[in-house]
């Protein structure tokens, strides 16, 4: 089983792929259509602007190859930005998404119920598991994550919401998936 680390060139995609080395995953660090169609398991990882993004998708011919994996059977999973990219559009940016989840990415609002939020939200913070999804079985109330972002994924579906994570009053999807 081959996991297929998109190579857009951009963001942490190097991390990744040594984190599910470490973690005994064949990996396959790469931005080859033919490679990640093949792979058993894709991850978009993302750190970075989303009509970059898209636009390296494109150039790379991989948006085809991805649409094809994601109809099948292939898991595919987006991470920061990666997610956001699963998305229709971004208020970040002007092209479109991939569409995989119906809903749109937002900026941070820079006001909450408490007052004043801060963007880019950095830090650790604990998810709010909504439902049941394998992505989150090991997850539990003391599990905590690393964010930096400026811009959240609202899906039109809330049951595409699996869990929520905080920022200042600000609750916002955190893990988003179509299947299980």
């Amino acid at each position: 089983m081959t996991t297929a680390v998109v190579d857009l060139g951009i963001g942490n995609m190097g991390s990744v792929a040594n984190m599910l080395a470490k973690l005994g995953a064949t990996v396959d660090l790469t931005s080859d259509p033919a490679r990640v169609g093949n792979a058993t398991r894709i991850v978009l990882p993302g750190v970075g602007n989303f009509d970059t993004a898209t636009r390296r998708l494109m150039e790379r011919d991989l948006v085809g190859v991805l649409n094809d994996s994601a109809a099948g059977s292939t898991p595919i999973l987006g991470i920061c930005l990666g997610m956001q990219l699963l998305a229709e559009s971004s208020e970040e940016g002007c092209s479109a998404g991939l569409g995989w989840i119906p809903g749109s990415v937002r900026r941070l609002p820079t006001e909450g119920p408490s007052g004043k939020v801060t963007v880019p939200h950095m830090g650790w913070s604990h998810l709010r598991v909504l439902r049941e999804h394998r992505i989150v079985a090991d997850t539990n109330a003391e599990s905590r994550f690393y964010f930096v972002h400026s811009y959240v994924f609202e899906p039109t579906d809330p049951g595409d919401v699996v869990a929520v994570a905080g920022h200042q009053g600000i609750e916002f999807a955190a893990v988003v998936a179509r299947r299980t």
